[in-house]
This record gives structure tokens, C-alpha cells and sequence, in this order.
């Protein structure tokens, strides 16, 4: 099999690592530091160690996020081996409507036999826990869903959903700003046959707190691993939400629907009388001269949503026959990344200031 850039690139590094270690050069313990079985070792006790070429590639790929180099050459090989559809280009069009709307929807940008694979990894999963038996439903089993997937998020196979199309249009949704993956993919599954479709009035909320002139913290991607249908299962977004309170300074999150609820608009959304699909189909408005909209993520195996992570968003009921099944993946702005920590210290003393203040 071809060997990945990547790869490549890193065989490299680790060959110029070692020959340094050899010299000498304590930079090696930066790297060898970071596998287990030299994290004890000080520096001097390290460089006494016999440290050959699989150290450094091991030291290496643990650097970038994976287990080892094995796992690592096979992630970029599954990439390699999958990854045939063309980088898309984005234009000009599609740019703008991200940038109005805040959602866009790029059809058929993962190639089907890396979802095949993805999807059979985890019926696996679920098989081996009892929980799908002859291509059914076993109610009677008592092990959760959330503990029979648990780790699949972290398998290679479905890491390497993160291919070169979907981190291409990221970017180029962001205006080419270097990206960082808030954490790993999550694996979204909800189970079907729920009794009624409904969207809970009091789960809508965002991730990330408004960071004023700073603008949007990056962008969270939804990959479908199987058909998604209206009613089945697909988290609700507000089209349009990213333009609100923005000029309003560093707002947290909890505090964004408590200041959205003084606007008809979202008064009506977060009604405690649950609304019905037919009426959500309809629910669209606007809010200080911004069109909103409701948008019930829905989709075929291969498409990706990319949503500013500023929208108002919310899960709803799977009344379908097939489990929601999506991966999803939040990147930062790099920018962004660097001062979240003094965001979040200023809305904690804020948050301290106003307990002060009121004798608490």
C-alpha cells in the first residue's frame, strides 16, 4: 500500500530525531517523554536509554493524537484508501450563504465506503453487546447504548471520517483560518421508534459563549453515517441565530437564551408547549431585522453540515424506523483558541463580582 504524506513526512522526522539523539541533542526527551514507558525517566536517564527509530515514531504519532505509529499509519492509509472524490471547491455563493445563515450543506462530500466501514464498525459494537440481534432490536437487553459505543469515537476507522474535503471546506468557510479540533469526534446515535416527534423547549442552547467583536469560535460539522429523515432524529439549528447579540461584548452561553427570550420570536420557540414537526416546518421569523429560520438537519450517508458554532441549537425525538447515526465534529478558529481561557476567567469573575454584590 501507498504510504500516506503524512507518513512520509514523519518517517523523515523521526529518522533526524534519532540521528540528533545520537549526538547528543536533549531535544529527543521532548518527544520520548510522551510514551509511558519513558515518562518516569529525567532527561539524563533518558539519554542513557537505547532509543531506536520505533521510539521516535511512536513518540511522534502520540504527539499528533494517536496511540502509536501503528495506529497512526492506519488512520492516514484508511484516509488514503477512501478518500477518492475531489477536493470541492467552494464558491463564492455557498460562502455567502454560510455567511447569512450560518449553515450550509455540502452533499455526498465523504465517500460511501468509508461510511460503509464506519457504520459495520459499529453494528459490531452493538451486536457484541446484545443490544442488535438478527438485524433487530433486542429491548429485553439491559446494557446502554452510550456504554456499548463507548470508544468508538477514538477508533481509527472512525477518525479518519475527517478527511481532506471536509477540513478543505472548513477552512475556506472560515475565510482560510487555520483550524483546531475542539476535542475528538463524537459519534451522535438515537436510537428509533420514539412515540412522538417533539423539540424539548428547554434544551435549546449553544456551545460556546459570544465572544463580541471576536466573532464566531469556529465551525461544528455533522457527517451522515445512514439516511436521516424529517422526524428522525436530526438536532434542530436556528438558521440566522450567529448574527444576534453580537455586539453586546463576552456573553456565556447559559446567559444567550435568557437574553433571546425577550423577543417574540424565541418567546414562541421556547414555549413549554412542545411544538409538532408540521408546525416547526413552518417556524421561520425574525429578530431585530434578522431571518430566522429552524433547520432539521436531514440527509443521506456522505453529506456533511457545517454550522456556525453560535447557533441556537436543540436535539429532537427519532420517530423513524433506522437510529440517528452521525459523526460530529467541532474546529476552532486558531485565533480563538488562545484566548478562550481569559474569556472564560473574565465571565467567571463577572460571575463572582455579581455574588459579591449580592451578598453571597
Amino acid at each position: 500500500m501507498t504510504s500516506s504524506k503524512i507518513e512520509i513526512d514523519l518517517r523523515i522526522q523521526a529518522r533526524r530525531l534519532l540521528e540528533k539523539h545520537l549526538e547528543g541533542d536533549r531535544q529527543s526527551f521532548y518527544y520520548l517523554r510522551l510514551l509511558s514507558r519513558y515518562a518516569h525517566l529525567s532527561v539524563d536517564e533518558v539519554m542513557k536509554q537505547v532509543i531506536t527509530i520505533e521510539d521516535m515514531q511512536d513518540a511522534l504519532a502520540v504527539k499528533r493524537g494517536y496511540r502509536d505509529w501503528l495506529s497512526l499509519v492506519e488512520t492516514e492509509n484508511l484516509k488514503t484508501g477512501t478518500d477518492t472524490l475531489p477536493v470541492p471547491i467552494v464558491l463564492e455563493r455557498q460562502l455567502a450563504e454560510y455567511e447569512e445563515r450560518g449553515i450550509i450543506k455540502f452533499d455526498g462530500l465523504i465517500s460511501l465506503s468509508l461510511i460503509d466501514r464506519v457504520r459495520e464498525d459499529i453494528y459490531l459494537r452493538l451486536e457484541k453487546s446484545g443490544l442488535w440481534v438478527n438485524r433487530k432490536w433486542n429491548h429485553q437487553k439491559k446494557t446502554s447504548m452510550k456504554s456499548a459505543l463507548r470508544g468508538v469515537n477514538k477508533s481509527n476507522i472512525f477518525q479518519a471520517l475527517i478527511t481532506k474535503q471536509v477540513l478543505t471546506v472548513a477552512k475556506k468557510l472560515l475565510l482560510g483560518e487555520e483550524l483546531i479540533p475542539a476535542s475528538f469526534p463524537s459519534l451522535l446515535f438515537t436510537p428509533p421508534y420514539a412515540e412522538k416527534w417533539i423539540v424539548p423547549s428547554s434544551v435549546w442552547h449553544t456551545d460556546y459563549p459570544r465572544l463580541g467583536k471576536e466573532g464566531s469560535p469556529g465551525t461544528q460539522m455533522f457527517t451522515f453515517l445512514d439516511y436521516v429523515k424529517p422526524g428522525g432524529g436530526g438536532t434542530i439549528q436556528i438558521a440566522g441565530s450567529h448574527h444576534l447579540l453580537n455586539e453586546q461584548g463576552i456573553i456565556q452561553s447559559k446567559s444567550i437564551k435568557r437574553l433571546l427570550s425577550k423577543e417574540p420570536f424565541f418567546q414562541k420557540l421556547f414555549d413549554k408547549n412542545a411544538l409538532s414537526r408540521d408546525s416547526l416546518s413552518f417556524f421561520s421569523g425574525r429578530s431585530n431585522n434578522t431571518l430566522l429560520e429552524a433547520v432539521e438537519l436531514t440527509g443521506k450517508p456522505g453529506d456533511v453540515y457545517f454550522c456556525d458554532l453560535r447557533l441556537l441549537h436543540t436535539l429532537a425525538a427519532n420517530t423513524s424506523h433506522l437510529p440517528r447515526m452521525m459523526m460530529t465534529q467541532r474546529m476552532l478558529r486558531s485565533s480563538i483558541v488562545s484566548i478562550l481561557p481569559s474569556i472564560y476567567s473574565r465571565l467567571l469573575d463577572k460571575k463572582l463580582k455579581r455574588k459579591s454584590l449580592n451578598g453571597q
